[in-house]
């Protein structure tokens, strides 16, 4: 017996979800969404399992802003954030980080931009937003934003910038200007939780975290189109020294503050 799957990666406030169940309802078959892992859980006999990845968007995020850092020719690069919360958090904080650390390692000051743009779904104020920085400066912008972060990327195309793309993949959008993304891999994480819950694994009341050690976050394959040998390979290293809790990437307001004064 053969079977389709169909897998559709989103960003955040993209309506992925609706788009996924218009699918499900027109083709006729099973929409699976993150409740996949419950349903094994349930299935296998044991308690429900739950998936915290989201918490280790710090750590790619980290990995971003090292990028940013590494590949700024004006020493200024920006951070567009969707909505303020402590979730998002961990993107602004983890990237700041980030920059932080490449500067420095490289001997120099180099200041982030940053901008909330109130809004995941409004590209033209994203683009906007993208447009003001480059004009005042900044070569390198990261955005954790949604929709309003796929605006930002449409201003680095039109301007010749560089920005970074967050969740998946988002080279695509424009090739010759998303250097690299910073990932949730959600596919990964559902993946290895549901196998080993499924070999009768007693994951039941967990929270499994997913993070670089798991591959449930970290950057895009393609970054190797814009980042050299010597870059990646620092980059690397650096997840190596995470993994290791060598470099403890902050969350927090004050657990970044704590870090840069460390430096």
């Amino acid at each position: 017996m053969s079977h389709k799957i169909i897998t559709i990666a989103r960003q955040f406030g993209s309506g992925g979800h609706e788009v996924a169940q218009r699918l499900s309802d027109q083709l006729g078959i099973p929409l699976y969404d993150r409740n996949l892992v419950e349903m094994a859980a349930e299935r296998m006999g044991h308690s429900p399992v739950s998936i915290e990845k989201a918490d280790e968007s710090a750590l790619s995020s980290f990995l971003a802003g090292y990028v940013a850092a590494n590949k700024t020719e004006t020493d200024h690069v920006g951070f567009i954030l969707g909505m303020d919360s402590p979730t998002m958090d961990r993107f602004k904080y983890g990237y700041f980080a980030g920059v932080q650390y490449g500067a420095k390692e490289l001997g120099k000051e180099i200041p982030c931009e940053y901008q909330l743009a109130e809004s995941f779904s409004d590209s033209a104020k994203g683009k906007a937003i993208a447009q003001k920085m480059y004009t005042d400066g900044v070569d390198v912008i990261f955005h954790a934003a949604g929709q309003t972060g796929s605006g930002a990327i449409e201003a680095a195309k039109e301007m010749d910038k560089m920005i970074i793309g967050v969740d998946l993949d988002q080279n695509w959008m424009a090739p010759d200007n998303v250097i690299t993304s910073a990932l949730k891999n959600v596919g990964n994480a559902v993946y290895n939780v549901t196998e080993r819950v499924m070999n009768g694994e007693q994951l039941g009341g967990t929270n499994v975290i997913m993070g670089l050690a798991e591959g449930g976050v970290g950057l895009a394959p393609s970054s190797d189109k814009h980042l050299s040998a010597e870059l990646l390979a620092k980059v690397d290293e650096l997840e190596q020294k995470i993994i290791a809790g060598e470099i403890v990437v902050p969350y927090t307001e004050d657990d970044y503050n704590t870090f840069v004064a460390s430096l």
